[in-house]
C-alpha cells in the first residue's frame, strides 16, 4: 500500500507541474508581448 500511495502522489505532482510550467511560460510571453 505504501508504494502505491507514493506512485499516486508522484503522478499527481507531475501532472500539476506540467500545467504550472505552461501557465508560467504563457504569462511571461504575455508580459513580453
Amino acid at each position: 500500500m505504501a508504494p502505491h500511495s507514493i506512485g499516486s502522489g508522484t503522478i499527481s505532482f507531475g501532472l500539476v507541474s506540467i500545467p504550472i510550467r505552461l501557465y508560467t511560460a504563457a504569462s511571461s510571453a504575455n508580459v513580453a508581448f
